[in-house]
């Protein structure tokens, strides 16, 4: 009996989990915003898994907030134009940027992340203080190829850039 309750615990502990989260490509003066993550030692664009009762929208600012200082302001990177439109009913939410989903492997298994990855920017890029301690850093284009992340937060910062220039004005 003992072994099969360990096998069940065991299989249990090592499914796979399926999370929302939300990420955002914070770009300022012609600068990306990244954080250093601790566990992954690595530079990523601030973001974390959206909470019950909230919206991606909500949980991409509440993230940026803890982990950087600075309040996001997101940027409809679709224009003005909707597919469907508002009503009574029906409020049509900011599109993303991209969605995507990533595989990331930790010691209790494998967690499939569907990330919302929206585009923002900051009123006031300096002198933020965070909640977290995380150190933030700002780099140039020519900077994030260069950056000690992973290649596709590299390739969505870089669509972040041209998408900035496109949708900022």
């Amino acid at each position: 009996m003992g072994i099969i309750i360990y096998n069940i615990a065991n299989r249990i502990q090592f499914m796979e989990q399926k999370c929302v989260t939300a990420t955002c490509i914070v770009i300022s003066n012609g600068k990306a915003l990244f954080v250093m993550h601790k566990k992954l030692n690595k530079w990523m664009p601030p973001g974390g898994h959206v909470e019950p009762n909230e919206t991606p929208i909500e949980a991409v600012q509440r993230e940026a907030m803890e982990e950087t200082g600075f309040k996001a302001k997101i940027i409809d990177t679709y224009g003005p134009e909707k597919v469907v439109g508002n009503d009574e009913v029906v409020e049509e939410m900011i599109r993303p940027l991209a969605i995507m989903l990533e595989t990331v492997n930790y010691k209790t298994g494998v967690h499939k992340h569907f990330d919302l990855i929206y585009l923002a920017t900051v009123d006031h890029p300096e002198g933020a203080t965070n909640e977290e301690g995380n150190e933030i850093g700002w780099f140039s284009k020519d900077e994030v190829k260069d950056l000690s992340t992973f290649d596709n937060v590299k390739k969505i910062t870089l669509k972040g850039f041209e998408a900035y220039e496109r949708y900022s004005k």
